[in-house]
């Protein structure tokens, strides 16, 4: 049985990263800028980075750090 996705998020004050993964495996990543040199607010850089994920990054648990 396949692992379901999962998105995982290092989210600092200059650079968020996000590694969509499956069973272990990253199968997608993207970076935006980090809290405290985004030009927008933080939701609107998380859709942002989270759209270059894919269509599946939309339905799939998010869990970050930073």
């Amino acid at each position: 049985m396949a692992a379901e996705p999962v998105i995982l998020g290092d989210w600092g004050g200059t650079r968020l990263r996000l590694w969509l993964r499956r069973a272990g495996v990253t199968i997608a990543a993207s970076e935006a800028p980090g809290l405290l040199v985004a030009p927008q607010a933080p939701a609107e850089v998380l859709r942002a980075a989270l759209a270059e994920l894919g269509a599946i990054a939309h339905s799939c648990p998010i869990v970050l750090c930073g």
